[in-house]
């Protein structure tokens, strides 16, 4: 009984904290564009890790994991004219760019060839 009183009433503070600092945010007229570089990053970084995970406890591809990954890496992709410090990329992070790309769709038709 006492730990549920106390998990409702941390969920609470939380929430509360949560509200007034938003709201303190929006009072100050704070505008935020997000980062849609890191986005396609954790989407990457989640893929990769969620093709790993699959392949060695043998589950489906459409993970969780792997889910949020694809979301986050189109959503990153679609936005990439808004990527901050986007600059061009030199021959060698090129190759490595193409590198990382060819591995996770090898992964990926990996995955969805030899599991269930």
């Amino acid at each position: 009984m006492i730990w549920t009183f106390l998990s409702v009433a941390i969920a609470a503070i939380i929430t509360a904290l949560l509200g007034v600092f938003i709201w303190r945010l929006k009072k100050n007229n704070w505008k935020h564009e997000p980062d849609y570089r890191g986005f396609a990053l954790i989407g990457l970084i989640w893929i990769i890790i969620s093709g790993g995970y699959s392949l060695i406890r043998g589950t489906t591809l459409l993970s969780s994991f792997f889910a949020m990954g694809f979301i986050f890496f189109i959503i990153g992709m679609a936005k990439r004219n808004k990527w901050k410090n986007s600059k061009p990329l030199t021959p060698n992070q090129k190759i490595a760019w193409y590198a990382i790309m060819t591995f996770a769709v090898v992964l990926v038709v990996a995955m969805y060839i030899f599991l269930p």
